[in-house]
């Protein structure tokens, strides 16, 4: 049976790669990014605890699919 791995969105790697291989955002600085809100589907009037909440979400589901990949 073959079984489809489902990758990262290029979201989902940007968020990867800006958190923890560049390093070069903190999760504070992506909150306030209006690119990565929308993409979230948040708005930059929701709180900062929804807002880290919803970002969070993004990376855990994002270093999930990551960790299926590689151990595929």
């Amino acid at each position: 049976m073959n079984k489809i791995l489902e990758i990262p969105t290029t979201c989902q790697w940007h968020l990867i790669f800006t958190v923890y291989v560049a390093q070069s955002a903190t999760l504070g600085e992506l909150c306030e990014d209006p690119e990565i809100l929308g993409k979230l589907g948040l708005q930059t009037s929701h709180s900062v605890s929804k807002k880290r909440r919803i970002l969070n979400e993004a990376l855990e589901e994002s270093l999930a699919k990551l960790q299926k990949c590689l151990l595929s």
